[in-house]
């Protein structure tokens, strides 16, 4: 007769397979953590989310610590797999794609479920250990590396300079916005983006639409010289 598996590996039950276990405790774990804080929430509070055991919840992740590791490991996955998908977009300018990343912030902060950047608040609870931070940092190089591979293509003398430039914008837009509770940090920080991708010689084509239409405007609200000369006595 086959074994069968419980929802946290061990034998004798058929209630839910391991995987499915796993995945469940790590959705828990991102609401909560996000949410409510790391510090604020123990391994009970994910455990009854997800519908485990604690004993299952320990079976998947040795420590609170794995938990949260796996948590941040999910949520730089994310993080990657959108980058990625902008980098594939031949359509879009290398500025474009770095001020989309300004602008998908500006979004999320004006929501309700915004509660700032899960790397910089993981790292901000004092008693977050070594594997934590670690993967934190690691997050943040990627992130810049990804600005500075975007500056590289758009022509930036030094687009290692300007990446870490755009990624301390960035910290200062998810920071700013979490700690006033407004979008308005991340729309200066976008601004600041801009002038930075500008003075680099960066082109960006949503940059070429606004002075068009500025222009534009100008040239709509000025007279010609021929309506000068047709109104004059």
């Amino acid at each position: 007769m086959a074994k069968t598996t419980s929802r946290g590996g061990t034998l004798g039950s058929t209630r839910r397979p391991p995987n499915e276990a796993r995945a469940n405790i790590l959705t828990a774990a991102e609401r909560l953590f996000y949410n409510e804080g790391i510090g604020a929430v123990g391994v009970d509070a994910v455990a009854e989310a997800a519908g485990v055991t604690k004993r299952t919840l320990y079976y998947h992740f040795a420590s609170k610590e794995d938990l949260i590791a796996a948590y941040l490991d999910a949520r730089d996955e994310t993080t990657l797999n959108a980058l990625r998908t902008a980098s594939s977009d031949a359509a879009a300018q290398p500025g474009d794609r770095i001020l989309g990343v300004f602008d998908f912030v500006q979004r999320w902060a004006a929501t309700t479920d915004y509660h700032g950047c899960p790397f910089n608040n993981a790292v901000a609870e004092q008693s977050m250990g070594p594997k934590v931070t670690a993967i934190a940092r690691r997050h943040k190089d990627t992130v810049k590396s990804w600005f500075s591979q975007q500056a590289a293509e758009g022509g930036a003398h030094d687009p290692d300079a300007l990446g870490a430039q755009l990624l301390v914008l960035l910290d200062g837009a998810l920071n700013g916005a979490a700690v006033s509770g407004s979008p308005e940090a991340a729309a200066v920080a976008r601004t600041m983006a801009e002038t930075a991708l500008e003075a680099a010689g960066i082109a960006c084509a949503s940059r070429s639409m606004q002075r068009k239409r500025r222009t534009h405007k100008g040239e709509g609200s000025r007279p010609s010289g021929k309506s000068k000369l047709g109104t004059r006595q």
